[in-house]
């Protein structure tokens, strides 16, 4: 309905209850900030924002408790002028309701006063209200379809804002690892850019990965900021190319929207690597295709990609292959069960053996060529814990549950039916997924979010998709009260933790100190080079972009490798570097701040802080000690000691 008379006599129960539940979200938001303020103008703007909204509110109240028949027709009024608008006003309203949270959060126009949750819901949700009254689509029916879409559509435009808040020409690495990553994707198409006396090698033996994030060093010398602009692309658009080929079938495109907008939100709870997401949307671009040969091209294609991508993805597309092809095709043929699962089971192996065989020399000697068996299992980060606060069990519980419980539903109800082979492939699939991706979190190194989980997560994802377009209406007013419920969890969970992990960019340093700084490094590099190699073992990038040149590239002992190696605690591999340490192979290392400092199971990846401070930091310091810290642009600069003593190595 757009104009006209609108019944709202059968909410006057529920306005007095929204509005003390909503004034008491706002009052624990505001109390919870205050304390955090950054000066007593944001301490008097959050007061004052709270003395506002008990003005609002409070008429209202009282109305909705005492004036029943006229709080009732002001709010008639004022809903049949608002549905009354004109089109144009309405986008544009809606527009900026959607864009409303990432602009004062991505602007610091909130001075961080949005990082605190029950603070940003206090102003989300009367923006969905006004999102739902305002919203021009006119095929969304009634108003929980029109706040869903306003939710998601909010969600989705914080969550690119996110990704692209870190786009900037910044030299330096933005994180632990971001900087090197560059250097490690441009490996693949843009060795030209190092000089080196020696081949430089790819060390990971995923050319499919870091090929994809380095595939612009392929057609030229971009700079940095493009690079990351690039990486925010491949947070999200193949995730949203996922929901939408997989929901080809469903006829209207606005809901083929909101739908694919959701699993972009979904599958950011992982997150989840875009080569995986590539592969799954080679397996259900021609998922709906009667050709035989189309469908095992496409998972073909698929498994070979994803072969190069991470070998343990190798049997992922054939698994998915197997599943479309029992959900879609399986059913229409005739025959006996082995001329019916004939075709399935060719399909399986076409998206597996390329995979397979890409992989092979792993497969056959895993522990030599595979450096993450050797690493320990770290079973507490099921629980909650200081590296992941949920722990993986309850983080996994509450991203999935509901969406499972619907799906269980499906099942219960006979909407969905399935005989004991597709019983067999889908529980099968999803423990397999379910088991491995338990593994790997629990990894040292893993566990700090639920990224390991992405082949569940995907297949999950992927499962209920196709249920979804095969239900002939998609009609939830329909369904059950508690089954109503679990889809409002299903659509807000990942939306909140979109909303609740928002936090603006961190402040960078100045220009001044940034120029400052790549000032000094390029004159200790300089005068280092002389005497010995110069080894950059963090923010090689700044050799990859240019911003420091004419040094050779020492490829060994990157900081992420060495990482690992840690990890594992491969003492061959170390007794290689001690050795260049001991013989002050280098003249300059170019580091973050080192430190020898033990933590212990309350802080934040403590396990694989010993492992670095153990097997990385104490032996350099040793045998090396600092010259020059900058600290702002988190680099250090390390030259040889003159006579190092007691060395005690692992």
């Amino acid at each position: 309905m757009d104009t006209g008379k609108i019944n709202i006599h059968h909410l006057d129960r529920f306005i007095p209850g929204a509005i003390c539940a909503y004034w008491c979200l706002l009052s624990y938001g505001v109390y919870q900030t205050i304390p955090l303020a950054i000066s007593p103008r944001q301490e008097l703007v959050l007061k004052l924002g709270w003395v506002a909204g008990l003005l609002v509110l409070l008429p209202v109240f009282i109305l909705s408790l005492f004036q029943k028949s006229l709080l009732s027709r002001l709010i008639q009024v004022a809903l049949t002028f608002m549905l009354s608008l004109n089109i144009w006003i309405k986008a544009l309203s809606f527009l900026t309701v959607i864009l409303l949270p990432s602009l004062l959060v991505y602007t610091r126009l909130d001075r961080g006063m949005l990082t605190n949750d029950w603070l940003m819901w206090s102003l989300i949700l009367p923006l969905l209200l006004f999102g739902a009254l305002v919203s021009p689509f006119k095929q969304l029916q009634g108003t929980g379809s029109k706040v869903a879409f306003s939710l998601l559509s909010m969600a989705f435009v914080m969550l690119v804002a996110g990704q692209f808040s870190t786009v900037n020409s910044y030299p330096f690495s933005i994180g632990w690892s971001e900087g090197n990553r560059f250097y490690d994707y441009s490996l693949v198409f843009g060795k030209r850019l190092y000089q080196s006396a020696t081949p430089i090698e790819f060390p990971y033996g995923a050319p499919g990965r870091y090929g994809l994030w380095g595939i612009w060093f392929l057609f030229g010398d971009f700079p940095i900021e493009f690079h990351r602009a690039w990486n925010a692309f491949l947070w999200f658009a193949p995730s949203l190319l996922f929901g939408w080929f997989t929901t080809q079938q469903i006829g209207s495109w606005l809901l083929r929207m909101a739908i694919s907008f959701w699993v972009v939100l979904f599958l950011d709870q992982g997150p989840i690597y875009a080569p995986l997401l590539i592969a799954a949307i080679l397996v259900v671009l021609p998922m709906h295709q009667r050709s035989f040969w189309i469908r095992a091209s496409f998972l073909a294609l698929a498994g070979w990609y994803v072969g190069l991508s991470r070998w343990t993805w190798a049997i992922v597309p054939g698994a998915w292959g197997v599943l479309v092809d029992l959900y879609l095709h399986y059913p229409d043929r005739q025959g006996n069960p082995f001329r019916r699962l004939l075709p399935t089971t060719l399909l399986g192996l076409a998206g597996i053996a390329p995979g397979i065989l890409v992989n092979l020399h792993r497969i056959l000697a895993p522990q030599a060529t595979t450096l993450s068996l050797s690493q320990p299992l770290l079973w507490e980060r099921l629980l909650p814990n200081a590296t992941y606060p949920p722990g993986i069990l309850l983080g996994l519980a509450t991203a999935v549950g509901p969406l499972t419980l619907i799906l269980a539903w499906w099942v219960g109800s006979k909407r969905i039916r399935l005989d004991p082979f597709q019983w067999l492939a889908t529980i099968g699939s999803l423990l397999a997924f379910l088991a491995a991706g338990l593994v790997a979190s629990i990894k040292i190194g893993g566990g700090s979010n639920l990224h390991n989980l992405d082949m569940f997560l995907v297949t999950l994802l992927l499962i209920f998709l196709i249920w979804l377009a095969k239900e002939a209406a998609f009609k939830p007013e329909q369904w059950p009260f508690s089954v109503r419920l679990l889809l409002c969890l299903v659509i807000m969970m990942p939306a909140n933790w979109v909303f609740v992990s928002s936090v603006a960019p961190k402040i960078l340093p100045d220009k001044a100190t940034i120029e400052d700084a790549l000032e000094k490094i390029q004159a200790q590099v300089a005068a280092a080079k002389i005497s010995g190699d110069v080894l950059f073992m963090d923010q090689r990038q700044l050799l990859t972009f240019g911003r420091i040149q004419n040094v050779e590239l020492v490829a060994d002992y990157e900081k992420k490798y060495i990482m690992d190696q840690a990890m594992a605690g491969n003492s061959a591999y170390f007794e290689i570097f001690y050795n260049d340490l001991k013989n002050q192979r280098f003249s300059l290392i170019v580091s973050e701040p080192l430190f020898t400092n033990l933590q212990d199971e309350s802080d934040n990846f403590g396990k694989e802080n010993n492992a670095w401070v153990t097997w990385v930091s104490k032996p350099i310091l040793c045998f090396y000690t600092p010259k020059t810290t900058l600290k702002q642009v988190g680099v250090q600069l390390l030259i040889p000691r003159e006579n190092p003593e007691n060395c005690q190595l692992p």
